[in-house]
């Protein structure tokens, strides 16, 4: 059985800047309260959380840096701690 919905694209429709990306993902219960205790330890918001440790996996796989892989000024906005 095949998730539903269509597959993630590299790009889609020209957004304003600063408008929320349609990004989503179902975790499941226990899943999803782990990722928010996490987050929490980390002083981040779940969406920086999550991002974040999404580009640590994906620099991972590509054998390069985090920083090579997105521009700085866009790598601060995850790496921000939350109430600053």
């Amino acid at each position: 059985m095949k998730a539903p919905g269509r597959r993630a694209q590299p790009s889609g429709k020209k957004r304003k800047r600063g408008a929320a990306v349609p990004v989503v993902c179902y975790p499941r219960p226990i899943t999803k309260a782990m990722l928010v205790h996490a987050s929490r330890m980390a002083n981040r918001s779940l969406s920086s959380f999550m991002i974040l440790a999404s580009l640590k996996e994906a620099a991972a796989i590509k054998g390069v840096h985090v920083e090579d892989l997105v521009p700085a000024g866009e790598l601060e906005q995850y790496q921000r701690v939350k109430g600053r």
